[in-house]
């Protein structure tokens, strides 16, 4: 799982930014990294869920909301229109600024990494937060379960495979 420095630009999707605030976690991301942000698009996308009553107001209340440049803008729209809004415009920036991408969303995830560009998700989110001891691994695989109760659907129900793997390596 890539693990930035502090100084990489690190960008969460709605799917990641869902699924943390679902559970009231967002600390977890942003205590991993000091350059956690979005796209202004990606934020339009989760103020949607505020508004219909899905997501909390003030749980991303530290997130940088970026801005794209006109480089940024005209890569995001020449990105396939199968992608969100959200997804375009946060692997323009991530593209253009080396950044992180970070998602849960597959073809957005594909897109990106034949862009060469450096993908997690939620679950690299979680196994990094381990490893920097953010958070113990019950607190995780909590977290985690948590998430899958509310509709998360992940390959792992116990982040210690993932770890496993990653030691192995």
């Amino acid at each position: 799982m890539p693990a930035p420095s502090s100084s990489h630009l690190v960008l969460l999707d709605n799917t990641v930014l869902s699924n943390f605030a679902k559970v009231d976690r967002s600390e977890l991301a942003l205590s991993l990294w000091s350059t956690c942000a979005t796209t202004s698009e990606t934020w339009q996308e989760y103020t949607i869920g505020i508004a219909i009553g899905k997501l909390q107001k003030n749980t991303w209340k530290s997130l940088q909301i970026i801005e794209l440049n006109p480089s940024e803008n005209k890569f995001a729209t020449s990105l396939s229109s199968t992608l969100g809004a959200g997804e375009r415009t946060c692997i323009a920036v991530a593209k253009h600024r080396q950044g992180l991408f970070v998602t849960d969303d597959r073809r957005a995830r594909k897109v990106a990494l034949d862009l060469v560009i450096k993908v997690t998700g939620t679950l690299g989110v979680l196994v990094v937060a381990i490893e920097r001891k953010i958070c113990t691994l019950k607190d995780a695989n909590d977290t985690l379960a948590k998430m899958i109760q509310l509709g998360y659907h992940s390959p792992v129900d116990d982040l210690k495979e993932l770890l496993n793997r990653l030691s192995s390596n």
